[in-house]
């Protein structure tokens, strides 16, 4: 293993934090050094399984001089003011998808690239999958023609998962439910493969405003640089009927 890897911080110390750190120790170019968690209990499980040093603070952690930058894998709200701390800091910020809940927050957080001179760096998985890296080399090297529609499918049993006790079961720390959480990973996908959207032609929305607001639907119609359509929609069943259905799929 290289000595010259980038030494890094994790800030959220949950289950993505945990595959991201097993990732981290195969890489020759990252090590993650040091993490934090509000909660004490977590920093010292974290610690115990993985022998990442845990940090008393978040201060403590941005004020640790070979920290060159801090991964974030906390809820969708507290990414825009742990994001700041982190770049005025002078930490290069790598942040969990979605990159904000509003365009406004996501916005602010593009915006801390120029004004403390750090990289902002959205963590959207999808694309990194190896089926998908092969399609787009396909697609750069001509194999397939002309493309002129994708599609894709997005299904998982995680909805199982989700009680109160979950982030994602509230419509005002997750608003847009399976769109942001789960489809979004498809929308980067048909960036990746299909280029730029340039235009978008909205179909039918519906989301179902009860106490958890998890039921969401979307249908989209979108248009890529190179006249590439797509077909996008996706969709979650939550609160007590999660137990029975989950059924989120895209087309793209």
């Amino acid at each position: 293993m290289s000595s010259n890897r980038v030494k890094v911080g994790i800030v959220g110390l949950g289950r993505w934090a945990k595959v991201l750190t097993r990732a981290a120790r195969t890489s020759n170019a990252l090590e993650i050094v040091q993490g934090f968690s509000r909660s004490e209990e977590s920093r010292a499980s974290f610690e115990k399984e993985f022998g990442v040093k845990s940090a008393p603070s978040l201060e403590a952690l941005l004020g640790n001089p070979e920290i060159k930058g801090v991964i974030l894998t906390v809820p969708n709200e507290q990414h825009l003011p742990l994001a700041r701390d982190v770049a005025k800091a002078g930490k290069h910020v790598y942040t969990e998808k979605p990159i904000a809940s509003t365009l406004e927050e996501g916005l602010a957080i593009e915006a801390l690239e120029k004004t403390y001179g750090v990289s902002v760096t959205v963590g959207h998985s999808a694309r990194l999958m190896a089926g998908i890296r092969a399609m787009g080399k396909a697609i750069e090297a001509g194999e397939l023609g002309r493309v002129g529609f994708m599609e894709a499918n997005f299904s998982n049993e995680r909805a199982l998962e989700l009680t109160p006790k979950a982030w994602r079961w509230y419509k005002d720390r997750a608003p847009g439910g399976p769109l942001s959480q789960l489809a979004i990973h498809q929308f980067d996908v048909l960036h990746y493969l299909g280029g730029e959207i340039v235009d978008q032609e909205l179909r039918r929305a519906v989301v179902v405003a009860d106490d958890v607001g998890l039921a969401a639907g979307l249908r989209d119609v979108l248009r890529g640089d190179g006249d590439a359509r797509g077909l996008l929609g996706g969709g979650v069943v939550g609160g007590e009927r999660a137990h029975r259905c989950f059924t989120p799929s895209l087309l793209v």
